[in-house]
């Protein structure tokens, strides 16, 4: 999601989806033993959610700046070794690269030092989707759409007015609707996916059919570009469903035709235990001027990341897992790429209680107006999410 050139610094390593490169340090308030100055620490890719046909950019850190002999850098099982790379490192992989993934899914990265200059071995990984990105007119304002509307409550808002002149018209045709892994937990990411052409405001109503089960919910969501798919989560379009079976519909309206079903289940809670205590994210510096953080000015976003003592104290934990959202061209909030991801570019939190992790503007390219909430995750473990982060990029 988010790519930076010629910047120090350690990242969404997504969001790090996600057209990124990025970066992190963190603030201590205990000493951890530092690394070898020739140690790599870190890579991250700059989109956690890429499709087909964008350009992908991972950074690769250092624990000290300079330059080694070798790196050998595998992508999705296949590997080239880089000679002499300057730290912080920036790879690129363009879509006529052979590296450039081939399938969709999670896309595994390995970093390895090949050199005494160069040690250590680094992994993540990102999503990614062989189907092309739809073209999105671009809002005529550099502060994004101006509409009204698009909260952060289930139904995702409705925007009407002052729209920009070349935003198209939700006019489309609905055609098909599914759940993207065939079924989901209730504690995790709920998402359906709806399917068509154009642009279209619609109503979904999920109803309950097991026996003696509360009945019928309907949300209003939309305008949402179907072109390529588009993703229902909960939280932001319907609320959170618990155990059990249902039939979801969703019906066009406002000059968007088509129905669409689907039947699915919810099935039992993944973890097994709850920690308490809410993280917080907030903007290390405010944009140079101006509300918005502009690509050429600003160049990146530091994000600061505080763990409550509840998480510092959970044996194993990592940190951690964040969900970004956007205003589409209609002002109504989508969530980034296929739901929240996991980033490891904050795990100093961990150790520390607090990270800074630095992502670039030019990431963030679906919308003017994004906002972000982080939670640590562990292995049947639920820990609980931040409060929305809302900021506005200018590409500008």
């Amino acid at each position: 999601m988010f790519s930076a050139r010629g910047r120090a610094g350690c990242s969404l390593s997504l969001v790090a989806l996600g057209a990124l490169v990025a970066g992190s340090s963190s603030s201590t308030a205990e000493a951890a033993p530092p690394p070898s100055p020739n140690a790599l620490v870190g890579v991250s890719p700059d989109q956690w959610a890429a499709r087909q046909g964008t350009s992908l950019g991972l950074l690769v850190k250092r624990a000290s700046a300079g330059t080694c002999e070798r790196l050998r850098i595998s992508v999705d099982g296949k590997s080239r070794v880089v000679s002499n790379p300057s730290f912080p490192f920036t790879f690129e992989i363009a879509p006529s690269d052979p590296l450039y993934p081939t399938r969709s899914g999670k896309i595994d990265v390995a970093i390895e030092g090949l050199s005494a200059a160069c040690t250590g071995r680094v992994t993540t990984a990102f999503m990614f989707d062989t189907t092309p990105r739809p073209t999105r007119p671009a809002p005529t304002a550099p502060s994004g759409p101006g509409a009204s509307g698009g909260g952060a409550a289930a139904g995702g808002g409705g925007a009407a007015g002052n729209l920009p002149s070349n935003t198209p018209k939700a006019t489309g045709k609905l055609a098909s609707m599914l759940v993207p892994d065939g079924s989901f937990a209730e504690d995790d990411p709920q998402k359906l996916r709806v399917h068509g052409a154009g642009a279209c405001r619609l109503d979904l109503a999920i109803t309950r059919v097991d026996a003696g089960a509360p009945g019928r919910k309907t949300w209003s969501v939309g305008p949402l570009v179907l072109d390529g798919g588009a993703h229902l989560f909960n939280g932001t379009h319907f609320d959170t469903l618990a155990e059990g079976s249902y039939s979801a519909e969703a019906v066009g309206k406002d000059g968007c035709a088509g129905t669409a079903t689907i039947d699915f289940k919810v099935t039992a809670k993944n973890t097994a235990k709850l920690v308490k205590g809410q993280p917080k994210i907030a903007l290390e510096k405010k944009p140079i001027s101006g509300p918005a953080f502009l690509r050429t000015k600003d160049s990146n976003i530091l994000f600061s990341v505080t763990l409550p003592q509840s998480v510092l104290d959970e044996p194993s934990a990592g940190c951690c897992e964040l969900e970004y959202g956007y205003k589409n061209v209609y002002g109504v909030w989508e969530v980034y790429g296929g739901g929240p991801v996991q980033d490891s570019s904050f795990g100093g939190a961990i150790k520390t209680g607090n990270a800074v992790v630095y992502k670039s503007v030019s990431g963030f390219r679906e919308g003017a107006e994004w906002r972000v909430r982080v939670r640590a995750f562990k292995y049947k473990t639920g820990f609980e999410w931040s409060d929305w982060l809302e900021f506005k990029v200018d590409q500008n």
